[in-house]
């Protein structure tokens, strides 16, 4: 079957479990955008390392890697939603989004607001059976690769183990700050 012609996902509340981001701290920056004369926001593109093209219609975050370069970015908003800042420098993920793992092939396709406030599609990635499909607290659609995912996740029996599944998001996200700077020092 072709790339394009592979079903596009639709998050599936009924297989999704609660996903508990691993409490590591992630190094970014606030980037302004560049405004006309006139004082209009430009729209802005960076290019992450995973590949592709990100545009920005507004101020965002740069993920930076240990030698400064930006990885990849995130709208400000959403950034500043899901992630708390526990030093100058430094963040950690605090919303558990939901998540189950894909069965079969099909496609998840990126949107972007736009300018005018439209949601844009913007390209469409293939899932494997195997990655997870993931919806964050935002509403944003997702992969991850079964072989990143514990990067970044905590498995379900290590949530089990450390007691997550029990805690509200207030009481995760404090639990969370509080690894994230032990991990600073």
């Amino acid at each position: 079957m072709a790339k394009a012609e592979l079903p596009e996902v639709v998050f599936d509340d009924a297989r999704a479990v609660r996903l508990f981001p691993r409490p590591e701290p992630k190094m970014a920056v606030r980037i302004f955008i560049p405004r006309s004369e006139s004082g209009e926001e430009l729209p802005t593109a960076i290019k992450p390392k995973a590949g592709g093209l990100q545009v920005f219609y507004g101020d965002f975050y740069g993920l930076v890697d240990e030698v400064g370069d930006v990885r990849r970015g995130s709208a400000k908003d959403q950034w500043e939603v899901m992630h708390v800042k526990v030093d100058p420098l430094h963040w950690v993920k605090v919303l558990t989004p939901q998540g189950y793992v894909a069965a079969e092939p099909c496609k998840i396709v990126t949107r972007i607001l736009g300018q005018n406030g439209d949601i844009i599609p913007e390209h469409f990635d293939v899932v494997n059976p195997g990655d997870w499909i993931v919806k964050q607290p935002g509403g944003e659609l997702q992969y991850i690769r079964a072989a990143k995912y514990p990067k970044f996740y905590f498995t379900q029996e290590e949530a089990e183990e450390r007691g997550l599944g029990g805690m509200g998001s207030e009481e995760f996200a404090a639990w969370a700050v509080e690894q994230a700077r032990r991990l600073i020092r």
